[in-house]
């Protein structure tokens, strides 16, 4: 029965410390509310993950915003015969999104995931990778930035621990 007590205890201490982890570091303009607000997700660099500009849309549209991607502006500023040419960045960013009627720009970036030989039984893998997701929300009418922060964030792949961090991100809105 010790034994029995004893390999519970071991796998219990296992299983708390190999779960997923978060961690983030959030700052919201105080009172801001941004339901209703038309917000353009620009691309996020680093980490080349096919679902993080989804992910980060489907959290703003829980918010109650509206999301336009970044094809959907590339697709508005052609309209309004102005040429990208890849010279995008923050400063003209803004500047068009004031153009096309956005309230708000969203920018991002990932850290390419760290993988550590770490066992996750949450997803049941050998392996851990973590990665910090930032993000800024700048009001296109003046530049200020009215969200800012970062979330790290570990799981046994890289692509849900993407995920979790870009949720955890979000989660203040909630609080």
């Amino acid at each position: 029965m010790r034994y029995i007590n004893r390999v519970l205890c071991v796998l219990l201490m296992i299983s708390v410390y190999s779960c997923a982890t978060v961690k983030s570091d959030v700052y919201i303009k105080e009172s801001l509310n941004i339901s209703g607000l038309r917000i353009g997700i620009m691309d996020i660099s680093g980490y080349e993950s096919t679902n993080a500009s989804s992910e980060v849309a489907l959290q703003l549209l829980k918010l109650g915003c509206n999301v336009y991607e970044r094809s959907r502006i590339d697709s508005l500023l052609k309209e309004h015969d102005l040429q990208l040419s890849g010279i995008i960045n923050e400063e003209t960013a803004i500047r068009f999104g004031k153009i096309i009627g956005l309230n708000a720009i969203f920018f991002g970036s990932t850290s390419n995931p760290t993988q550590s030989r770490v066992a996750n039984f949450s997803d049941n893998t050998w392996y851990t990778y973590t990665l910090t997701f930032t993000g800024r929300i700048i009001n296109v009418e003046d530049g200020t930035v009215i969200v800012s922060g970062r979330s790290n964030a570990s799981r046994g792949f890289p692509d849900r621990a993407l995920s979790d961090a870009i949720v955890d991100f979000f989660s203040v809105f909630g609080k």
